[in-house]
């Protein structure tokens, strides 16, 4: 079988929130370069997007990979979908591939491995990366607001998501995505 994701693959996901960003960069199949969350006060998807390009400008990556909005399974906003739109064009302005995953496929990537819940599949990506043990949230109860890191682990999750439908694994059975 040939190798559809190199090795000099980096991929930068991203998974915007209402108060700014969540990202993170893998390089490779197994490589965590960076991650966090950024915080954008005024103006958000015009701060959100100078981020992006920061982070574009600084890990140069080969793919950005974001949720697919326009699927059944997203409940984004339109400002959301907005900045994800000048996202793209951001992409294809720097010769970017920009790659857009369902939020179903996430789910039923990490599923196949008993991971059914947003805070399951977190614990799964820290046995994955253990460097983010460190920014793994508490699991919240039903009355609190989910925690902002928790934006990192749904950028990891789009990106591990992405990688794997790359390798062909068994668990990519939605032909709706392509690599």
């Amino acid at each position: 079988m040939h190798d559809l994701l190199p090795t000099q693959a980096r991929i930068l996901s991203i998974d915007p929130t209402p108060k700014g960003l969540g990202f993170t960069i893998l390089e490779g199949r197994d490589g965590l370069m960076d991650w966090g969350v950024k915080t954008v006060r005024q103006d958000k998807n015009a701060g959100a997007l100078a981020h992006v390009e920061k982070l574009i400008n600084r890990f140069h990556p080969t793919t950005i990979v974001v949720e697919d909005t326009g699927h059944w399974s997203s409940r984004r906003r339109g400002r959301i979908r907005a900045l994800l739109e000048e996202v793209r064009l951001l992409a294809a302005a720097y010769g970017i591939r920009f790659k857009m995953i369902p939020r179903a496929l996430v789910h039923a990537s990490f599923a196949s491995y008993g991971r059914t819940t947003k805070y399951q599949i977190a614990v799964a990506l820290t046995d994955k990366f253990p460097e983010l043990s460190p920014r793994l949230p508490k699991p919240r109860k039903p009355w609190q607001s989910e925690d902002d890191r928790m934006a990192i682990f749904d950028a990891a999750a789009l990106a591990v998501t992405h990688v794997e439908a790359a390798r062909g694994t068994a668990l990519m059975n939605d032909a709706s995505y392509e690599v």
